[in-house]
């Protein structure tokens, strides 16, 4: 499956191949959530790295996998851009 996606920080569009999409209701990391999680689209790349895009609700995130999973494409970059998820953060905000 591929997406192609806005880099959040360079302003500019890449296609990462992903092997896992979906919505995600407790999105942890985002840098500007002030303690309060968000939710959003995440998908893993193919080096099992996990990225997000905020803000996306759990509707549009259903007719996105819709789209990759029929067509194995999906453009995401109208989203906004995309950031990093930092799964270890949430383990050690989890452990304090």
């Amino acid at each position: 499956m591929r997406v192609l996606v806005k880099v959040e920080d360079y302003k500019c569009l890449e296609t990462l191949e992903i092997q896992a999409i979906g919505y995600d209701p407790d999105l942890f990391n985002s840098k500007d959530r002030g303690g309060i999680p968000v939710d959003g689209l995440s998908f893993q790349d193919m080096e099992g790295d996990w990225f997000y895009i905020k803000g996306i609700s759990n509707i549009m995130c259903d007719n996105i996998c819709r789209t990759i999973a029929k067509e194995g494409y999906a453009e995401l970059d109208m989203y906004g851009g995309y950031e990093y998820l930092d799964l270890n953060a949430d383990q050690e905000e989890n452990q304090e």
